[in-house]
């Protein structure tokens, strides 16, 4: 499965009851056009619980501007980060216990590589809890 667990960002780590579950790698290949990317909160530990978890906010940023390129920054590919309405602006969404417990989402692979090698972007998930 390729997630990573950020844990509560007001917890020590090793204490942290709940965390959110986010994508680790996004693949793309000539099959696989469409990635799921959705966001997920989590129990952590085994006293973890998300039940009385309020207001996780979940943002997103790109180091290319949303593109995929070569190591050199050439060769261009852009795609799509989708969550709901929210199409590459960095938004993901709030986050609860009860009635948000997750976000769907998907990168879509919207251009087309001209040159061969790995094409890559850095994509930085952000939780922050908001009283």
């Amino acid at each position: 499965n390729n997630t990573n667990i950020i844990e509560d960002p007001d917890s020590d780590e090793q204490l942290a009851k709940w965390g959110v579950s986010i994508p680790s790698s996004i693949v793309f290949t000539d099959e696989a056009k469409v990635v799921d990317t959705t966001v997920k909160l989590v129990p952590k530990g085994e006293e973890g619980s998300i039940a009385d978890v309020e207001n996780v906010v979940v943002s997103v940023t790109s180091d290319n501007q949303y593109k995929l390129t070569l190591e050199d920054g050439s060769d261009e590919v852009g795609y799509n980060l989708i969550y709901g309405e929210n199409v590459n602006n960095g938004t993901v969404g709030t986050l609860d216990g009860t009635n948000v417990v997750s976000v769907s989402g998907t990168a879509e692979l919207t251009g087309t590589a001209t040159a061969a090698g790995e094409h890559t972007d850095t994509l930085t998930y952000t939780v922050t809890t908001t009283p």
